[in-house]
């Protein structure tokens, strides 16, 4: 899955923000606890304030997770 997310983040980083945690250590439970992930991957779309819009989760093929992003950059534009 990372080969694809790369892929993903290297074509769309112009038109969304990405931020990848590893939920497995402690470090970011925090993180994990305020938007609910708990399988990974688990891809949270967030507007900017920091509000959840989308989520899509576990593994997907390269078009699924490519069309979960660009649904989401025509819904709502840029986001974080």
């Amino acid at each position: 899955m990372k080969p694809i997310v790369n892929e993903a983040q290297s074509k769309y980083s112009d038109k969304i923000t990405f931020e990848l945690y590893d939920i497995t250590n402690g470090k970011n439970d925090a993180i994990a606890t305020k938007y609910k992930v708990y399988l990974t991957p688990t891809f949270v779309i967030i507007d900017s304030d920091q509000k959840e819009i989308d989520r899509l989760i576990g593994e997907v093929p390269k078009a699924t997770l490519e069309k979960f992003i660009t649904g989401n950059i025509e819904k709502h534009g840029k986001s974080n």
